[in-house]
């Protein structure tokens, strides 16, 4: 890893690295090269070296503090040296995965492994470490380098164990045949951690499966959230199997969702379009979707306002009315995960999917928002209409006439929340914004 003089520090201090860490880090390499000697100077010995004492030499803050060089320097070429997978000492790395803080955090991507039996021992992966080598992202092994400099400045490390960091340390940034070694080990402990968690999760106690206690879904809960890696891999899992499904549904038009189930997320797209449009008129680099100001937006709508309490009966409900006559036959079971992947929430797959279709239907409401309130008889002229107090009245008194009472104190709470801020906005863009803001206008705004 090299850095030059004027770029920023790597310790994410904002300064240049010539005026924050370049001094300790040179101090540390040296004093590496030094202990190292003459075994040093070949071209890949000269990068493993100054890698290394760059991410030792940096003044991270609570990153800890590095082993003394002249120990690294001394071990250093030894571990470089150890190549074959079987040895013993090398061995040693699958167990440092397993058991470091930092480390533990080193893992295969999980979508690489959908479909993988996690019964079968890892020996019997060799096809599956070709298609993984073939297929993993471009900073895998930059992320590797960081992982194990950050363990080796925070773990503590027995001397032999220091050789086995050291050894996938240098298997990261040597050549492609001694990173496939360290990509394996990284697969035998992925794997491991994978299936140690699937053991446990059918020894959970759950009680009678045809009727579950009230504290189900509360040990769920913990269980996923204690083990992120498993929650990936099978909500990736889960995913690719309801696609189909979930395209479906999305073309098929049949998530016809109403107004009361979608006020906040509505509300929120409306706000976040304001925003954007100010920063496009105002000459500044728009957020929109692509700095996340939207998607935290439209999560803490359904999450934090609870709007998923109205939305998810719903959603269910209209996949469910799906009529089997008019939905492909292949599309039979990927419809049926789907709807049981929306009753509960345990998987981040759960939430994903469920806000994905949140925005889906957010969308098709705004572009069909001038015919979405029943029972008011004069069509809406746009989106900015539902923070009319006399438009919104009328929608809310329809709905207590339908028996929908929490429905129509919902939307009243969303009204009262959000309506204000977003006639202060406008009145303060009502000079730059073109007239007759449509609804079409502000979705493009953050769709841009």
């Amino acid at each position: 890893m090299q850095v030059s003089r004027n770029d920023l520090c790597p310790c994410n201090s904002g300064k240049k690295y010539k005026k924050c860490c370049q001094e300790p880090v040179e101090k540390f390499t040296g004093r590496l090269l030094q202990a190292m000697g003459t075994t040093t100077y070949t071209a890949a010995g000269l990068e493993i070296a100054r890698t290394l004492g760059l991410w030792c030499g940096l003044q991270l803050q609570d990153a800890g503090a590095p082993p003394d060089p002249a120990l690294l320097g001394r071990l250093l070429p030894e571990a470089w040296a150890v190549k074959e997978r079987d040895s013993t000492l090398s061995s040693q790395f699958k167990s440092l995965l397993l058991g470091k803080e930092h480390l533990m955090k080193l893992r295969l991507p999980v979508n690489l492994l959908v479909g993988v039996n996690l019964q079968t021992t890892p020996a019997g992966h060799e096809g599956l470490l070709a298609h993984i080598n073939s297929s993993l992202p471009p900073g895998f092994y930059d992320y590797a380098v960081y992982l194990m400099a950050l363990s080796l400045r925070s773990d503590s490390y027995s001397e032999e164990e220091l050789k086995s960091l050291l050894i996938g340390f240098s298997w990261a940034l040597l050549d492609q045949e001694t990173r496939r070694g360290l990509v394996a080990y990284v697969l035998d402990a992925t794997l491991t951690e994978l299936a140690a968690a699937q053991q446990e999760l059918a020894q959970l106690d759950l009680g009678n499966p045809d009727a579950p206690g009230p504290d189900v879904n509360e040990k769920m809960r913990q269980f996923f959230a204690s083990h992120p890696s498993y929650d990936s891999f099978v909500s990736a899992r889960i995913l690719a199997e309801i696609e189909p499904a979930y395209q479906a549904v999305t073309e098929a038009g049949i998530l016809k969702i109403p107004f009361h189930a979608l006020a906040a997320g509505c509300y929120a797209l409306c706000l976040s379009a304001l925003d954007t449009l100010a920063e496009m008129f105002e000459q500044q680099q728009p957020q929109g979707l692509a700095g996340g100001q939207l998607h935290q937006a439209l999560r803490g709508a359904l999450w934090g306002q609870e709007e998923y309490i109205h939305f998810i009966p719903l959603l269910r409900e209209a996949i469910a009315k799906w009529p089997e006559a008019g939905r492909p036959e292949e599309l039979a079971k990927p419809v049926h995960e789907l709807e049981q992947l929306l009753s509960g929430f345990f998987l981040s797959a759960q939430f994903n999917i469920i806000e994905n279709l949140y925005l889906h239907c957010l969308i098709d409401m705004v572009k069909n928002v001038s015919q979405s309130l029943p029972g008011v008889d004069t069509p809406l002229s746009g989106f900015l209409d539902l923070c009319n107090s006399e438009v919104m009245e009328l929608y809310i008194q329809y709905l207590e006439r339908q028996n929908q009472a929490e429905e129509a104190v919902h939307v009243r709470q969303q009204y009262q929340s959000w309506a204000p801020r977003i006639n202060r906005k406008y009145a303060t863009l009502i000079d730059i914004l073109p007239t007759g803001l449509s609804s079409q206008d502000l979705l493009d705004a953050v769709l841009r």
